[in-house]
C-alpha cells in the first residue's frame, strides 16, 4: 500500500465523516431554521463541538486533496483556491459567528471573511478541476459536469441572499445547496484519488 493511497483512504473517509456530520447538525434538536439560519449557527451554544468536528474533517479531507495534487504541475491558481478554503475554515473555526440580528464585531467580521474564502476556494475548485482522466467512469463525470454546471447559480443565489434584503430570509437554504454541491465534489474527488492509486 503507497503513501498516496493510503492518504486519499483518509481523506475520503475524513469527508465521509464530515458530510455525515453535515447531515447530523440538521437531525439534532436545535431552534435553527434550515432555510433562514446559516450553518455557522450550529457553531453556537449545544452543537459547538460537533460543529468544530465537522471543520476539523472537512479541513483534512480538503488538506489531502491538495496535497495528493499539488506535484502535478498545476497552475499557482489552484494552490490558491485550497489555501483560500483552509484559511477560510482556520478563520471559521477560531472566530465564531453571531446569530441572526446581532451586531457585528471584530470576531464576526473575520468569521464573514473566513466564510467568503471558503465559499470562493470552493468555486474555484468546482468549477476548474475536472479531473478528466482519474476516472473511467462516464456517470461520474457527468455528476462532476452537473457540479460544474450548478456551482455559479448557486453561489449567485449565495450572494443575492447575503447582500440583497429580501432574499435574506433564504440565506440558509442558499448555503446549504452551496455546501452540499461542495461536499459532493470533494468526497468524488477523494474517491477518485484512490482509486487512481490503487490502479
Amino acid at each position: 500500500m503507497n503513501l498516496n493511497f493510503l492518504l486519499a483512504i483518509i481523506g475520503t473517509i475524513s469527508c465521509l465523516i464530515y458530510l455525515g456530520i453535515y447531515v447530523l447538525l440538521h437531525l439534532l434538536p436545535n431552534k435553527y431554521n434550515p432555510v433562514n439560519n446559516a450553518v455557522s449557527d450550529y457553531g453556537i451554544g449545544k452543537t459547538k463541538r460537533i460543529f468544530d468536528f465537522y471543520l476539523i474533517f472537512s479541513f483534512i479531507a480538503i488538506a489531502i486533496v491538495w496535497i495528493e495534487i499539488m506535484n502535478n504541475n498545476l497552475p499557482l491558481w489552484v494552490s490558491a483556491a485550497f489555501i483560500l478554503m483552509l484559511s477560510g475554515r482556520t478563520l471559521v473555526f477560531i472566530f465564531p459567528t453571531n446569530l441572526k440580528g446581532q451586531k457585528i464585531n471584530a470576531i464576526t467580521a473575520l468569521h464573514y471573511v473566513g466564510a467568503t474564502f471558503s465559499f470562493a476556494g470552493a468555486y474555484i475548485c468546482m468549477t476548474n478541476l475536472f479531473f478528466v482522466g482519474l476516472t473511467n467512469f462516464k456517470f461520474v463525470q457527468e455528476i462532476l459536469n452537473i457540479i460544474n454546471f450548478a456551482a455559479k447559480p448557486a453561489l449567485v443565489l449565495l450572494g443575492a441572499s447575503l447582500l440583497i434584503k429580501p432574499f435574506r430570509k433564504i440565506f440558509g437554504l442558499s448555503e446549504r445547496i452551496y455546501l452540499t454541491l461542495f461536499g459532493i465534489w470533494l468526497l468524488i474527488i477523494n474517491i477518485l484519488l484512490a482509486y487512481s492509486f490503487l490502479h
